[in-house]
């Protein structure tokens, strides 16, 4: 592997080809250039690309692959032109082009693959979110200036304001969000969240609740209502048990209620969500 003034720019064999790009696509998009010394194209191309990687500044990787050097992985890849460029993303090929193109082309490429400042700054605010909403909101607002409009900001605004017990303000952003916006999930889980509190508020809040399953511990409705208390105070484990016990105790309730509450619960934890999956498997159990 040859190494450049910068850690962003990389020429690279077979050998290193697997965690050069493979693996180093899971953390950050890798562009990588088939050329060839004796090409002409190459020689416009690869040095525009290496410009764009320095002033990207590692929002990408280039990795630098000569053909004649590495035959075997050029045909893996069914590389039969050069200069060809291909684009990899969670070790997947997201793109591709061949020939010089022009700067602005290239650009526009980049574009496609590359988060932009904007998208890597959400990414790390919807993690912060969930750690110090106050924070997180704090440089929100700040991105909400700076890009009015913007329905990504207005969904992660969303969740912060609802973290923080302002759920008139968190409803306003996630109503101003559309099914296309990247974190389009984010502002549906606070409206399903909002919908649970509200049915919460009906049933008197998880203290009542919690005493009447106390005294009626036989009682489906009311391990139903304890499980939607629990669900709006965002308890989804205990939610999700209250309701499991609703519907064995009552066969009519977990084909109805019990079913359709568990499911809301489980768009909220996500696909991945193992809580989730037990759930899933115990719900399924109870119904067929």
């Amino acid at each position: 592997m040859s190494q450049h003034s910068v850690p962003w720019i990389q020429e690279i064999g077979e050998r290193e080809f697997e965690c050069a790009v493979i693996e180093k696509s899971r953390e950050v998009p890798v562009v990588v250039e088939f050329m060839a010394q004796w090409c002409g194209p190459c020689r416009q191309l690869g040095p525009m690309l290496e410009r764009l990687a320095r002033e990207y500044g590692g929002r990408f990787v280039l990795v630098k692959v000569d053909i004649d050097q590495n035959p075997y992985l050029a045909m893996s890849l069914a590389v039969e032109v050069v200069p060809t460029v291909m684009a990899f993303k969670e070790g997947q090929v997201v793109g591709r082009f061949h020939g010089a193109l022009s700067e602005a082309q290239v650009k526009e490429f980049l574009d496609t693959v590359v988060p932009s400042a904007l998208q890597e700054e959400l990414a790390h605010l919807r993690e912060l979110v969930r750690q110090d909403a106050a924070a997180a909101l704090l440089r929100l607002e700040e991105l909400r200036q700076a890009h009015p409009g913007d329905e990504n900001v207005a969904a992660l605004r969303a969740v912060a304001l609802a973290e923080l017990g302002r759920w008139s303000e968190a409803l306003e952003e996630a109503r101003r969000v559309s099914e296309g916006s990247d974190y389009y999930q984010e502002a549906s889980n606070v409206l399903a969240r909002a919908q649970f509190r509200e049915e919460a508020e009906r049933m008197g809040g998880p203290a009542a609740c919690q005493e009447r399953v106390r005294l009626e511990p036989q009682n489906a409705e009311a391990h139903y209502r304890l499980g939607i208390c629990l669900a709006a105070a965002g308890r989804f484990e205990e939610a999700l048990a209250a309701l499991l016990r609703a519907g064995e105790l009552n066969a009519t309730l977990a084909q109805g209620p019990v079913r359709e509450a568990m499911v809301r619960i489980f768009h909220l934890l996500g696909d991945d969500s193992e809580l989730a999956n037990t759930y899933r498997s115990r719900l399924a159990a109870l119904l067929y």
